[in-house]
């Protein structure tokens, strides 16, 4: 796709899943306190009760939940067809590979935030990246919000759209060969958030501006392993739902 193209079906994808963001932005502003942004005029403006007086039971329960569940499981690539002794001692090294991966990753640690996510937002996706200063493939777990998965017939995957918001100084700091654009832009529109695109499939990892010149293109590379290496854990159900969803108003109440 050129650059028309890939932003119009971002475009279309925020479109189709605006309901969804909405729920996502919802929890998330309860669970952050932020109830004013959910329901104006809840509480008083001034007096002692401007903010919540009851307990955040929908975080709470999100941090206890992530919690329990985020304990990685034994990883152990053992087969019940060894019977001799190299059977055995390649079965051990594959394990050290994935272990190897899994402490490299530092997996575990991202699992807490993950599982808190998932749980939330009712999805959760999570990407290969290639570490070629250590020459390892480094698992990161993404934030499923701003994440637009397109997904085949047979539920795989095949490319993933990520927007995420930055402010002047941080898109200076990551990309300062674009400084005089960025500037540019920030002192016609004044200070505020700059919407960044990240686009990953099995040909190519692009990140761009939208907004700017028509689609500014701030890198672009190829992918040297040939598949999209994102993956997809969704809970059950017709529709991707966070498990709080309807338990948010009630939380209100």
């Amino acid at each position: 796709m050129d650059k028309s193209q890939l932003i119009r079906q971002y475009t279309q994808l925020k479109s189709k899943y605006s309901v969804r963001d909405g729920r996502m932005a919802q929890v998330m502003a309860v669970r952050e306190g932020r109830i004013s942004d959910v329901a104006p005029g809840l509480f008083p403006d001034d007096g002692p009760f401007q903010e919540p007086i009851t307990a955040n039971m929908i975080d709470v329960a999100a941090r206890d939940l992530a919690e329990m569940i985020a304990p990685l499981p034994a990883v152990n690539c053992i087969s019940p067809h060894m019977v001799k002794d190299k059977d055995r001692e390649r079965a051990d090294i594959r394990t050290k590979v994935v272990q190897g991966y899994i402490t490299s990753s530092d997996l575990q640690t991202q699992a807490y935030t993950g599982i808190d996510l998932y749980l939330t937002c009712g999805y959760l996706p999570a990407k290969v990246d290639i570490d070629y200063d250590r020459k390892t493939p480094i698992i990161t777990i993404m934030d499923p919000q701003g994440c637009y998965p397109v997904i085949d017939r047979f539920g795989r995957v095949t490319a993933l759209y990520q927007k995420l918001l930055l402010d002047r100084e941080d898109l200076i700091e990551l990309y300062p060969e674009y400084r005089s654009i960025v500037q540019k832009y920030f002192e016609s529109r004044g200070p505020g958030m700059l919407e960044v695109l990240k686009y990953h499939d099995k040909d190519v990892d692009i990140t761009m501006i939208p907004e700017l010149e028509g689609g500014l293109v701030l890198n672009e590379s190829p992918n040297p392993i040939g598949q999209c290496l994102v993956k997809l854990a969704r809970r059950p159900g017709p529709t991707v739902r966070g498990q709080f969803d309807d338990v948010l108003f009630v939380q209100l109440a």
